[in-house]
């Protein structure tokens, strides 16, 4: 687990405002179910939300 955010803490008011804090991308081994990772995560009741990283293109 790699934080997103590592210079937030949860002594920060304005990192825990904006939901900085505790934000972790994972990388794992390639062929990972991730379907199955994320229903995991998702069922744990320590994460608030496990989600795919999926690049958004803006026009």
């Amino acid at each position: 687990m790699i934080p997103v955010f590592p210079e937030a803490s949860l002594d920060d008011p304005i990192a825990v405002r904006y939901g900085l804090a505790g934000v972790y991308k994972l990388v794992v081994p390639a062929g990972t179910n991730l379907n199955a990772m994320i229903q995991e995560y998702g069922a744990d009741p320590n994460v608030a939300y496990a989600e795919l990283n999926q690049p958004v293109e803006t026009k």
